[in-house]
């Protein structure tokens, strides 16, 4: 059994481009679930359903959960278990960063949470991905180091650092960019056009996925 766990941006930005459908069509030829938690439910469906403009994105989302693309990953894991991993991990994260004696905070309950089930699940010996589209939360686990030179840049200061390995550097990271490439050589996406991969990125791109422009063009070449 394979997994993936969904954070809320990489969810927003499939839906908001109209790609729910791609998630569809991956989840029946994944050999496993599709995993959020219900901070990630919380920001992506019960919250918004609440506001007008995003309630259609909201719906669309909820139709995944109802239909059975996605699950709830309290359905395998307790949520205190959850919680308290999330707590461990939003601890160390917003701790690992220091504009002068402050803590810079860095991510937030539904990025902790995809965090928590990858790591639990990885634990279990059990193969994951988290699907995170959110700079800030993949490079904390992927590229330390890069992130503090983003943060000098934009803060124009120096910036201090805890050096103590954190627990999400054990995380696998992909975006919904990746996803959507994979929907295409599958020959999943609708429109047959051999600028729809280009598009697709593109689109991901501009609403929010961290991805550059070079990426963008490397991957549209493959």
């Amino acid at each position: 059994m394979k997994y993936l766990v969904f954070d809320s941006s990489s969810l927003i930005n499939m839906t908001t481009n109209g790609l729910s459908n791609l998630l569809e069509k991956l989840k029946a030829e994944f050999k496993g679930e599709f995993l959020i938690t219900k901070s990630v439910k919380y920001e992506t469906i019960d919250h918004p359903l609440q506001i007008e403009r995003f309630e259609w994105g909201a719906l669309r989302i909820k139709n995944l959960l109802d239909n059975k693309t996605l699950k709830m990953a309290e359905d395998i894991f307790e949520e205190k278990i959850i919680k308290q991993k999330a707590g461990e991990i939003l601890n160390q994260a917003n701790n690992t960063f220091f504009k002068e004696n402050q803590a810079i905070h860095l991510i937030e309950a539904g990025e902790a949470e995809t965090l928590a089930v990858s790591l639990l699940l990885t634990q279990k010996g059990l193969e994951n991905l988290a699907v995170i589209d959110e700079r800030t939360a993949r490079m904390l686990s992927e590229n330390k180091s890069r992130l503090r030179e983003l943060l000098e840049n934009k803060l124009h200061t120096g910036i201090r650092n805890n050096s103590n390995k954190l627990e999400i550097e054990k995380v696998k990271v992909i975006r919904s960019t990746e996803l959507a490439y994979l929907a295409y050589k599958k020959g999943l996406v609708e429109i047959k056009d051999k600028k729809a991969l280009e598009a697709m990125l593109y689109a991901l791109k501009f609403v929010g996925c961290s991805i550059t422009e070079k990426e963008i063009l490397a991957v549209s070449k493959l």
